[in-house]
C-alpha cells in the first residue's frame, strides 16, 4: 500500500475545537476517516510551525487519499 505525507494546519476555529475536545479525540475522527477508505494511520504528529499535524497514511490508492483531503 502506498504511504502519503499529509502536513496540515488547524484554521482559528480548529484550535478552539481542539482546546474544547482534546487532540486525542482529533486524532480518533483521523483514525476512523483513514480506515473507513481502507488505509491506516502509520503515525500522527504535532508540531509547531507552518504545520500544526503531520501523519504518514498507507492508504490504497490516490483515490482515497484524494477522498481524504
Amino acid at each position: 500500500m502506498p504511504k502519503y505525507l499529509i502536513q496540515a494546519s488547524y484554521t482559528i476555529q480548529g484550535i478552539q475545537g481542539l482546546v474544547q475536545d482534546s487532540a486525542a479525540g482529533r486524532r480518533a475522527d483521523v483514525k476512523a476517516a483513514v480506515e473507513g477508505l481502507g488505509g491506516k494511520v502509520e503515525a500522527f504528529y504535532y508540531a509547531f510551525g507552518e504545520d500544526d499535524v503531520i501523519a504518514i497514511l498507507d492508504l490504497p490508492n490516490n483515490v482515497a487519499a484524494t477522498a481524504l483531503a
